[in-house]
């Protein structure tokens, strides 16, 4: 209190001198205290000024976490402009694409500690439950150097939960239902968490479990209950935190999932390959250690981190699932740390930051196939990089209402274990370095417009360099990085009781990677084709104290100079929701969803069809009993239509849900 009582004194001494230098100061200090005692802000990493306003990442905050349906991450984002919902029906794997952007060329963050799975990049976000989450930070383009490597196409960090009272939890439960009111899922979750003068702890777990889903009555298909459609998963979470004094802090985090899954089988294998899969291990493990350290006019921040991420594929011979064809084991690894420095009093009006950080990923891969005969055969991958990043950034405050943003990375990534059954030759090292500005501009209190442009990489992934595809394809380790420089103009304003939020972006990849058909009939990944990303967003929200509304909308336009020039993700993108409060502990909810002008690709003929368009409707209602307890019913796809993102492979038809959410 005393160190506080002296900024605060100094604070209007250099008022009266008009140092604005100190002003500056000592105003960032204060606003860093006072966020560090209401959220996680050292598993957040975004371009920041001293009020804590964000310049590169939007926050999907914990009431819109836990008022959603869904218990995984996918569904949640899907409803934010700029980002759309990818499953990979063929593998069971839910993703998210960002303005045209697969989720290989986003980086994923947890607290701020890059998740992937080194090999190829990929990471099944529907193994990734909301109940573990405070809050979801989304950077389209435009991010903080300080995130490292492989930015491409943006950056979603994830921000875990941190108690704010002596002792606080909860307990919630939800159980699912498919169209004929058969149990299909059920969900337990429960939060400990407490907060002392010295430091504080929390802890997280859940289970879930779904026994099936349903295809719509509209699929055509004589058995609606979808064949090996089950799955399994536990997760749990835990963080220490210790706070000696107010200007250290000091936290140890872990999080596990134990998860298996099956993998319904194609229902036309006229349009895609037929798979009889089951993951029965598919488990991720992260831990991590965070130092904070602030001094009077700058501060120090360490991390330390460990992934871990455990598969197993089992393949049948048809959809007995008796008849073993072989399995598939990964076992991959990421060790890193960092280190970054912020300084506040260096040059005037400036926010100044640097960091240098490093890690390794390991992959070992191991594939083996069983024959007619029952003969096995094996093969083998054992692969590692190094991968280093150093970054600068600067907030300049040019004038009360202008901040210009300067920053940039420098990226180099070196083989340094290529042992593979595929003829490969090692590449010794690729770099990219990463420039990037941004002008932002307050036209009144409540409105701002700005104007950024960003250079951001992608470097070739493991599999992109060295995989054979089980012989059909030719490594290419030479590959280079793929160079997107992002441009885009928004504006934002509030008027009464509205919001409007516009954006206009266009992005040109350089050397984008495509898999590439040769003369011998092999492919190949190749960096040979240029491409063009366009597209406007734009939101309008009102909101009362009784009633809210609102409409998102997305346009996306892709061009690729290359012989795939069709869209694959929707040109139009529309969410609409409305929340009306008729008694004070009665919430009604409905959104709808639509989705228009997107192509699937037919892996038998690898040609591409034009998608039938996705018509979602959801409605919900919550009843709060008191503050400690509440109850919600809802149904998801309403009129129960049936829809593709992946072609045999449609999606879950009606299913209805309740919960119970008891806080203490």
């Amino acid at each position: 209190m005393q160190k506080k009582h002296i900024l605060r004194n100094n604070f209007y001494l250099n008022l009266q001198r008009k140092n604005m230098k100190k002003l500056f100061v000592l105003s960032c200090i204060a606003s860093s205290v006072l966020l560090a005692q209401s959220s996680f802000t050292l598993g957040e990493i975004s371009i920041q000024d001293n009020n804590g306003v964000k310049y590169d990442t939007n926050k999907i905050n914990s009431q819109t976490l836990e008022n959603s349906a869904s218990k995984d991450i996918t569904e949640v984002l899907d409803k934010t402009t700029g980002i759309t919902l990818v499953n990979r029906g063929g593998r069971v794997e839910k993703s998210v694409n960002i303005r045209g952007f697969d989720s290989n060329r986003i980086g994923m963050f947890l607290d701020g500690i890059p998740i992937y799975v080194p090999y190829d990049g990929q990471f099944d976000y529907s193994r990734i439950l909301t109940t573990q989450l405070d809050s979801i930070d989304v950077a389209k383009g435009f991010s903080s150097s300080l995130y490292g490597s492989n930015t491409l196409g943006g950056v979603i960090n994830l921000v875990s939960k941190k108690p704010t009272k002596e002792f606080e939890g909860s307990f919630t439960t939800q159980i699912n239902a498919d169209s004929d009111w058969e149990k299909s899922s059920h969900m337990y979750n429960i939060y400990l968490g407490s907060k002392k003068d010295k430091y504080y702890y929390q802890i997280n777990g859940t289970i879930e479990d779904r026994e099936h889903w349903t295809l719509s009555n509209d699929a055509n298909v004589n058995n609606f209950e979808r064949q090996n459609s089950d799955s399994k998963q536990k997760a749990v979470s835990a963080k220490v935190g210790f706070t000696p004094d107010d200007t250290s802090e000091y936290v140890f985090g872990y999080s596990y999932m134990d998860s298996q899954k099956g993998q319904p089988p194609t229902l036309d294998a006229t349009i895609s390959n037929e798979k009889y899969w089951k993951w029965p291990v598919w488990d991720t493990r992260t831990m991590y250690f965070i130092a904070n350290k602030n001094y009077t006019d700058s501060s120090v921040k360490f991390k330390l981190y460990r992934n871990d991420y455990e598969y197993k594929t089992d393949y049948y011979k048809d959809k007995t699932y008796s008849t073993s064809k072989g399995f598939y084991d990964s076992d991959d690894n990421t060790k890193g740390t960092s280190l970054e420095y912020t300084n506040f009093g260096l040059l005037d009006n400036h926010i100044l930051k640097t960091a240098i950080s490093y890690k390794k990923d390991s992959h070992v891969g191991t594939e083996t196939n069983i024959n007619k005969k029952g003969k096995l055969t094996t093969t083998q991958e054992d692969l590692a990089d190094h991968v280093y990043s150093i970054a600068f950034e600067d907030i300049y405050f040019a004038t009360e209402n202008l901040k210009i943003i300067t920053s940039a990375s420098y990226d180099y990534t070196k083989a340094s274990k290529v042992d593979t059954t595929a003829t490969a030759v090692e590449k010794k090292s690729n770099s990219a370095f990463n420039p990037q500005i941004g002008f932002f501009y307050d036209i009144t209190k409540n409105q701002q417009v700005s104007l950024t442009a960003a250079r951001k990489s992608h470097l070739p992934t493991m599999k992109e360099r060295y995989s054979d595809k089980k012989g059909k394809a030719i490594p290419n380790p030479e590959l280079d990085p793929e160079i997107a420089t992002h441009y885009e103009i928004s504006h934002k304003i509030e008027i009464d009781n509205f919001t409007f939020n516009n954006a206009l972006f266009y992005t040109k990849v350089k050397d984008a990677i495509i898999n590439k058909t040769l003369d011998n009939g092999k492919r190949q990944e190749q960096n040979s084709a240029d491409e063009r990303y366009k597209g406007i967003e734009a939101s309008i929200n009102y909101q009362t104290s009784m009633f809210s509304t609102g409409i998102n909308y997305t346009y996306t336009n892709i061009k690729k100079d290359s012989e795939d020039e069709v869209e694959k993700l929707p040109k139009h993108q529309f969410y609409i929701y409305a929340n009306y409060k008729p008694l004070k502990n009665i919430i009604l909810e409905a959104n709808y969803t639509y989705k228009k002008d997107f192509y699937l690709e037919n892996e038998v003929s690898k040609d591409y069809v034009k998608a039938s368009n996705i018509s979602l409707t959801n409605l919900n209602a919550k009843y709060i009993y008191s503050k400690a307890l509440s109850f919600k019913v809802g149904v998801e796809n309403l009129f129960d239509k049936n829809y593709v993102y992946d072609l045999g492979y449609p999606e879950k038809g009606r299913e209805f849900y309740a919960s119970l959410k008891y806080t203490f």
